[in-house]
């Protein structure tokens, strides 16, 4: 199956799932035997929020790490309707037994040799690069002791800046699903916090 293949299935689970929610910040009545809204959704869905607007990103993708500053992430990605980088990257076979082939690899592989026509300075236009901190401030080697309330004070005031900067300069914040699906923040802690940040809840409308 391609990667073009695949959305359509993707898109319509992800159309399932959105009709039953409710709110994300406070837990929303369920039917017996069901968890609740927030449980739920940190389960199956919540990989990404968004911070901060981004209508200011054109042909963007970010790296997944700086400190090694190779490897591309596309867990979130801003590119114009029929963006050359896009097509190229959607002609490549999905392999369901190869994850990150599908996936970071993919977008590194195609960014590495990419160019527009055969003319590199059209790159620049077509592809750029962001530091990981936009759209992942806190990496998957460290994000499961985020799910966790701050045990001490100066735990807490380390907590309380990161949280400051991440809402300031980062556009979104990346969960990591793949180590955090089974996972729900506990109250006071950073993941709780950003969850709740531009939470639109039921009782914001009534």
């Amino acid at each position: 199956m391609t990667v073009r293949g695949l959305l359509k299935k993707d898109l319509n689970e992800l159309h399932e799932l959105s009709l039953e929610k409710v709110g994300c910040g406070e837990a929303a009545p369920t039917s017996p035997g069901k968890e609740p809204y927030e449980t739920r959704i940190m389960k199956c869905l919540l990989h990404i929020i968004v911070l901060n607007s981004l209508s200011s990103l054109s042909n963007t993708v970010a790296f997944e790490d700086d400190r090694r500053g190779k490897t591309l992430n596309g867990a979130v990605m801003a590119f114009r309707k029929h963006s050359p980088f896009v097509m190229e990257c959607l002609k490549e076979s999905y392999d369901y037994t190869q994850l990150r082939w599908n996936g970071a690899d993919l977008l590194t592989r195609i960014a590495s040799n990419f160019s527009v026509n055969g003319n590199l300075s059209g790159r620049k236009r077509e592809i750029k690069f962001q530091p990981s901190f936009v759209f992942f401030p806190i990496g998957h080697n460290n994000i499961t002791r985020y799910f966790l309330a701050p045990a001490m004070e100066t735990e807490k005031a380390e907590q309380d800046m990161l949280f400051k900067t991440i809402v300031k300069e980062a556009v979104t914040f990346h969960f990591w699903n793949g180590l955090t699906s089974a996972m729900v923040p506990e109250a006071g802690s950073l993941a709780h916090r950003l969850i709740n940040y531009n939470c639109l809840r039921c009782s914001d409308t009534l």
